[in-house]
């Protein structure tokens, strides 16, 4: 006859997992899976372009949107990465492995928005207050980054080297806000700028052409909102114009959607510590892979066309 045998509290008291509640236990195990889930992806991204990134470093000099480029993603890895260590390692340091981590998460985050600062300045590139104020939005929304560091709290696994996340205090999400709002400024601006520029160029067309309208690609009896219309579209922009356009409502909806929903879920109480602090972790590669495709995609127009971005001319649409 088998005998029943209770079951001690710890089956393996060495299972750190076995530390914790259950509940808590589950939501560490669903933190680690997500953190190796992108790295996995991010690691793809990386290896899937290197051939494209190496020629475009290698027909660009060396200048600080170059670095930004190269060292965005590279941050973004080694932070995933030490997020990765720190969930599956016994480390004597922890404390100094996660704050190392927010470092880099907010270096990355910095690289990916130092790309879009580029683009309005690019622009603006005859309006220097203009590059001036979205210098100092930049160094404040990098400013912001400081939160990452000193609203993360975490806590000790009892009889363990592991530390688990305890949750991110409400005002992280200033880190999260501050890149919000200067995305959403540089992405207006650079919609406003393009569409005003081509609705401004249209009408001088209209002005000397006949009543017929002959010869213009969009009607002279369009309305000012039609103008926008279709300007903001991106539709009747010439192909530089719309390149610059369209790759930035890609960074600004992909990103700006998943840092919204991220603050969203950080202010739910209900909403375990250990999943708020595991919701953070994709938006460092997310934001990086995402400001570096953009990157790749107008460098690699402007090699094919051969067009520069920096070329005024171009920018302003002349024709």
């Amino acid at each position: 006859m088998a005998t029943s045998i209770q079951s001690p509290d710890f089956l393996n008291p060495d299972v750190y997992l076995n530390r914790l509640p259950p509940e808590g236990a589950h939501n560490y195990e669903i933190s680690r899976n997500v953190t190796f889930v992108f790295l996995g992806l991010l690691m793809w991204d990386i290896l899937v372009y290197i051939e494209d990134d190496i020629e475009i470093i290698r027909r660009n000099r060396i200048r600080a949107p170059t670095l930004c480029f190269i060292f965005a993603r590279v941050f973004a890895a080694a932070y995933i990465l030490a997020s990765s260590i720190q969930l599956t390692s016994s480390v004597d340091s922890q404390v100094s492995l996660l704050y190392g981590a927010l470092v880099l998460c907010a270096l990355a985050i910095g690289c990916s928005s130092f790309l879009f600062l580029r683009r309005v300045q690019a622009v603006y590139a005859d309006h220097k207050y203009v590059q001036w104020f979205f210098s100092v939005l930049w160094l404040v929304c990098f400013a912001c980054e400081v939160f990452i560091l000193i609203e993360i709290s975490p806590s000790n696994i009892p009889g363990t080297k592991r530390f688990q996340d305890t949750g991110a205090k409400p005002t992280f999400t200033i880190s999260i806000y501050g890149v919000v709002v200067f995305d959403t400024c540089v992405f207006l601006a650079i919609s406003y700028k393009l569409a005003k520029t081509f609705v401004a160029q249209r009408r001088v067309i209209n002005a000397g052409r006949g009543e017929d309208g002959s010869d213009i690609a969009t009607p002279a009896t369009m309305t000012t909102w039609a103008w926008w219309s279709t300007a903001i579209s991106g539709k009747a922009l010439p192909r530089l114009s719309r390149a610059i356009l369209q790759g930035g409502q890609q960074y600004y909806l992909f990103t700006v959607v998943a840092m919204i929903s991220t603050v969203i879920i950080l202010l739910i109480p209900t909403v375990h510590p250990i999943i708020k602090g595991t919701v953070v972790i994709p938006l460092v590669p997310l934001n990086a892979s995402m400001a570096c495709r953009v990157f790749r995609n107008l460098k690699q127009f402007d090699h094919r066309y051969g067009n520069s971005v920096t070329n005024t001319k171009d920018l302003l649409f002349s024709v």
